[in-house]
């Protein structure tokens, strides 16, 4: 029992302890960009872009959570974050084809977003009977994330249908952020 708990443990510490990458530069410039004087606005492409990666990102973990899920909680969570992240990027597309927006595949935040999305695609994958809180606290990790990104870049940064796609976004990342950290608690 105790060599299962402290694998379980070395398992966490090393999702939470990632080498330092570009991607990983950016997202912390990012985050610290709130503290500073300067608040870098972001183009409704490169919004486009990260809406994109962030909701296709949620589908592609949650679909390969779900075959290593033991919990009923956990796996209902993972349906719902297909069925909300589907509904978010289908509803995105439309907003973004209505006022032409063409998402910028370019994108360094995007990008660093979709990288992350298949490393823990891959994690999951190989997560043997830890899956439950693998996957759990990933999405408190990645919702928590996105909520400061949309607060200090993506929001500040939109106009009109794109605000307002955002906002409502945003209500629903925040949803399932509380939801992730309820069901963490009840886990074993």
């Amino acid at each position: 029992m105790m060599k299962k708990l402290l694998l379980m443990g070395m398992v966490i510490a090393m999702i939470g302890c990632r080498s330092t990458t570009r991607y990983q530069r950016q997202h912390d410039a990012m985050m610290s960009s709130s503290t500073t004087a300067t608040v870098t606005t972001l183009s409704s492409r490169d919004i486009a872009g990260i809406v994109r990666a962030a909701n296709s990102g949620e589908i592609d973990q949650a679909q390969a959570a779900l075959p290593h899920l033991s919990t009923q909680a956990a796996r209902d969570f993972a349906n719902m974050m297909i069925a909300d992240h589907t509904a978010a990027l289908n509803e995105a597309n439309t907003t973004f084809g209505v006022n032409r927006i063409v998402d910028r595949d370019t994108n360094g935040q995007a990008q660093m977003l979709s990288d992350e999305s298949k490393k823990m695609v891959s994690t999951l994958n190989n997560s043997g009977t830890n899956a439950d809180r693998i996957y759990i606290q990933s999405q408190i990790d990645a919702h928590q994330r996105l909520l400061t990104m949309m607060d200090t870049q993506l929001i500040p940064s939109a106009h009109n249908d794109l605000l307002n796609l955002l906002q409502k976004q945003r209500e629903s990342v925040a949803m399932h952020l509380d939801r992730a950290r309820a069901i963490l608690g009840t886990l074993p």
